[in-house]
């Protein structure tokens, strides 16, 4: 039985596994960025200049708390993923935190 892990590894359930399975074996795009979590939210890591969430505001060090009017729970990695993926082409609204203070909502297209 597994009781701790390392700061850079996450234990998923069965269930979670097997919700992440599924939407790999469908055709999905996903905002173009990196992130990693901080204080429970995951924070944009890297975007790149040519991201259509780039050029619609998105900043490295911005917190994503919101994607499309559905607030994050913390550290639920399989609510971002699942809620940051979708169809090809289709569009996404974040709400993010810049400094700790909550910034307008950015829109942003799946790749």
């Amino acid at each position: 039985m597994v009781h701790s892990l390392d700061p850079h590894s996450y234990l998923y359930s069965k269930k979670d596994l097997e919700l992440i399975a599924r939407y790999n074996q469908d055709r999905w795009g996903e905002v173009c960025l990196q992130t990693e979590y901080q204080d429970g939210l995951p924070r944009i890591k890297y975007i790149p200049p040519s991201a259509k969430g780039y050029r619609a505001g998105l900043r490295v060090g911005d917190r994503i708390v919101m994607i499309d009017g559905e607030q994050l729970a913390p550290n639920d990695r399989v609510q971002f993923r699942r809620l940051i993926r979708g169809p090809e082409g289709s569009r996404t609204t974040l709400g993010i935190l810049r400094d700790n203070k909550p910034s307008p909502h950015r829109d942003s297209g799946r790749a």
